[in-house]
């Protein structure tokens, strides 16, 4: 079922509701599930990268300097958004993939010198 993996089914839980963002522990072993699940055929609907060594085919990864990413992807605009997983508030939209986020912890601290907290992949959509 979409949108019913472990990692929805820990935020969805109605007792984490204002909750801290879960532990490296805690994310590891909701990884070690959701990978189990995709195996078994679950639908994958978004990769989190939350460390180095991944990145885009421009050089784009965690740790990434916005001015960077500006160079690499001069058609993408921060914008602000609702705190979430992993509690920042900015993102870039790495067009033109449009299905790769780039995440930055404030748009104030991103043009500031700020780094790539998070990277975002979200599958194609089958048509």
């Amino acid at each position: 079922m979409e949108g019913s993996g472990p990692f929805t089914r820990w935020f969805d839980d109605p007792k984490r509701k204002d909750d801290p963002p879960p532990s490296a522990a805690v994310r590891l072993s909701l990884a070690k599930v959701a990978v189990q699940e995709a195996r078994d055929g679950a639908k994958v609907g978004w990769i989190v990268v939350d460390g180095a060594g991944v990145r885009t085919s421009a050089g784009i990864g965690v740790g990434s300097l916005y001015q960077d990413v500006q160079r690499a992807y001069p058609s993408a605009r921060l914008a602000a958004q609702p705190p979430t997983f992993g509690r920042d508030s900015c993102v870039m939209i790495l067009s033109p993939m449009q299905r790769v986020q780039a995440f930055f912890n404030d748009c104030r601290a991103a043009r500031a010198g700020g780094t790539v907290t998070r990277l975002v992949v979200m599958p194609p959509e089958k048509k």
